[in-house]
Formats: structure tokens, C-alpha cells, sequence
């Protein structure tokens, strides 16, 4: 399904960011492996959910955050400056909306890359599943995700076995055996009967990606029309896994009320990028840091697209926008 030869199950997506940043030698604990007593920096988008640069905490790095390009994912050609300056000792790119971030072969060679994909079960780049994209690839079993646990989980992909034993062990306390323990780790395996959920859902996977992408498809060319509404580039050679559609639009918040009243429920990912967030305050940034990103959140809103709706239900969501803007 993600075409990665190794899959590790662990409690969330959150764990499995924290537990690939810590096997590949990136934390900062008392016990982590390879630590050189200093903090690496982990580029990181500034416009993701709270959990990339939770995980990044988590595991003893440090956040980098980075401004976006007009898909809303991180702006490459800034990760290449801070890479070429030698800011950054690792990458988190984010598949944000289930968009995954294609790196060209040999980009960045010799620095880590784990992919957040927390969004992305079912995406492809090339023809591809994204599952052995860079040194690992995470994704969320979360409820409100397409492919679901009955609670929470993840899954951690790699095409590496040897950080996939790593990540394996520190899942379970960071025993070999029940008897021996090699490494200090956590009790943050996914239950079994998360992973009995998740698999039944899996069957599914292939239904609900294409039902997704033909309602974003039909959004985009339903809302093509209308001037105030921005629709983010859509790149050929990547297929998506629709988890969100998210448009940009003039006067959003009144749109969003307007829509409320017609019984159309439409949300905003995310209402502030991460620099703004009162936890990150340590990180000293400033209005206007992120331009790009900044413009973004106070336009974006997120359309329902998910596998359930039909065509009737799509027309009668841009009906009321071209209502909404008078058209």
C-alpha cells in the first residue's frame, strides 16, 4: 500500500516522528544514540499541525521553521539555502492536505529527511507510494484520518531494516527479548486492537483516495469560475490523497459563516502558522517572518470533500460560494 519493505506500528503519528528522529541519531537525552551534546535543527514548515514540531520536541531537536511555496508545503529553495549555510542538520517535509513533497534523487545528500505523511496514506508521486520517500516516512492512523484506527495510531515506513529494528525496540522499552534491554525506549506500541481497526479500514484505501480526488477534481473544476477563490497549483505527476481541500478565498471568514447558515460545514487548517503559537515563543519570531505562509492562513478554508459526498452535494457547496460573492 506504501511500497516500503518495512512498516512499524506504533501508539500515533506524533510517536513515530519521535521515534525516527531519535533512531536516526537526531534527539538530544540523556540516553540517545550518537548525541553529541548538542541540539540539531530540523527544518520544518511554519503552516503545519502542532504535532510535526511536538514530535520534533519530543525526540531533544530543535524546530527550523520555514515559509511555504503556493502548494502550502515547504519552500525548497529556502531548505536549500539553510542547508547549503549549514543551518539545518535534518528535514521534516510535510505532505500537508495529503500533498507529498517530491525532493529531486541527491537533493540534499547526507541529510536526513523524514517525510511527515500524516496526511498522505494513498499518495503517490510518479506513479509511486511515497512510503520509502527519504531515510523514513510517517503516517497517522488518527480517527479524523482517511485510512483510521478505532482511536489513535501510526506507522512508521522505511526501506532501512536497520532503523527499522531501531525504531522497533524503542517502541517497546528498547528490549531484545523480554529479558534483555538494550536501549531505554517508551511503551508506545500500537494496540492491537488499533491495528485490527486500521487493517480493516486498509482494504479500503484504494476506494477512498479515488472517491476523495474525483470530488477535489470536481471542486476544482466547479470553483474554476469564480475570481475570489484561489486554487492551489496542481502538480502532474503527483497523485494526491485528498485528506483536506483547502482553496484560498477573499472574505473567508464571512464565507465560511454564509456556508454555515446553508448547513455546509467548512473548517480552517490551521487559523495561525506555528511561529505565531504562544509554545514556540522560545523561537523569537516575528510578524512578517513568513510572508508567504502568513497570507495563506488568513485566506485558506477547507472544503468537505471526503469519499461519502457525491456530485449533488459538491454543486450545492460552490453554489453557495458563487452565492456568497454574487455570482
Amino acid at each position: 500500500a506504501v511500497g516500503a519493505p518495512y512498516a512499524i506500528g506504533v501508539r500515533s503519528g506524533t510517536d513515530a516522528l519521535a521515534l525516527a528522529i531519535e533512531a536516526l541519531g537526531l534527539g538530544h537525552k540523556p540516553h540517545a544514540r550518537q548525541c553529541d551534546c548538542e541540539l540539531k535543527r530540523i527544518a520544518v514548515p511554519v503552516n503545519t499541525f502542532y504535532a510535526s514540531v511536538g514530535a520534533i520536541l519530543q525526540a531533544g531537536a530543535w524546530p527550523v521553521l520555514v515559509d511555504v511555496d503556493d502548494e502550502y508545503l515547504i519552500d525548497l529553495r529556502q531548505v536549500t539555502k539553510l542547508w547549503k549555510a549549514g543551518a539545518i542538520d535534518a528535514l521534516m517535509p510535510v505532505a500537508l492536505t495529503g500533498n507529498p513533497v517530491d525532493i529531486p534523487a541527491g537533493a540534499y545528500e547526507g541529510l536526513p529527511i523524514i517525510h511527515d505523511a500524516a496526511q498522505a496514506i494513498g499518495a503517490m508521486i510518479d506513479g509511486r507510494p511515497i512510503g520509502a520517500l527519504g531515510e523514513a516516512v510517517c503516517y497517522s492512523l488518527h480517527t479524523l484520518k482517511n485510512i483510521h484506527a478505532a482511536g489513535d495510531g501510526g506507522v512508521m515506513t522505511t526501506r532501512d531494516p536497520k532503523l527499522a529494528v531501531t525504531v522497533a525496540r524503542l517502541r517497546n522499552h528498547g528490549l531484545i527479548s523480554r529479558d534483555e534491554w538494550l536501549m531505554p525506549g517508551y511503551n508506545a506500541r500500537l494496540e492491537p486492537v488499533q491495528a485490527v481497526a486500521a487493517h480493516a479500514h486498509l482494504a479500503q484505501l484504494e476506494w477512498i483516495t479515488q472517491r476523495r480526488n474525483e470530488n477535489a477534481t470536481l471542486y476544482d473544476e466547479l470553483l474554476a469560475g469564480i475570481p475570489q477563490v484561489t486554487i492551489p497549483p496542481r502538480d502532474p505527476t503527483k497523485r494526491q490523497a485528498f485528506h483536506t481541500y483547502v482553496v484560498m478565498a477573499e472574505s473567508r471568514d464571512n464565507l465560511r459563516s454564509f456556508l454555515a447558515d446553508r448547513g455546509v460545514e467548512a473548517k480552517i487548517h490551521y487559523p495561525q502558522i506555528l511561529s505565531q503559537q504562544p509554545a514556540l515563543a522560545m523561537l523569537g519570531h516575528a510578524p512578517g517572518d513568513f510572508p508567504v505562509a502568513e497570507a495563506q492562513t488568513a485566506r485558506v478554508i477547507s472544503l468537505p470533500c471526503h469519499q461519502y459526498l457525491g456530485r449533488t452535494d459538491l454543486e450545492y457547496v460552490a453554489e453557495g460560494i458563487r452565492a456568497f460573492y454574487g455570482g
